[in-house]
């Protein structure tokens, strides 16, 4: 097992800044000689830049029509549930 294995399942909380401190020191101490840990933290970071990207345009809450959707699905599955109940 070299160094940076013990690092991989750190790299994506790294890239998104979710370690603590103790966690963030080791890992830089190794990161600053490892060429494959540094080019998987930076594809890490590029997915997650893609991500944030893609969710910036997204509404932050649905549309009216979604909620009388999901109310005329429940309405029509309470009438089901009375029809088979009688």
């Amino acid at each position: 097992m070299t160094s940076s294995d013990r690092f991989d399942d750190l790299v994506a909380a790294y890239a998104l800044d979710a370690v603590d401190t103790d966690e963030r020191r080791a890992f830089a101490a190794v990161l600053a000689d490892d060429p494959d840990l540094q080019r998987e933290l930076a594809d890490v970071r590029a997915v997650a830049a893609i991500l944030a990207e893609a969710v910036e345009g997204a509404p932050s809450t649905p549309s009216p029509r979604v909620w009388e959707g999901i109310a005329s699905s429940i309405a029509g599955e309470r009438r089901r549930a009375q029809c088979r109940s009688s």
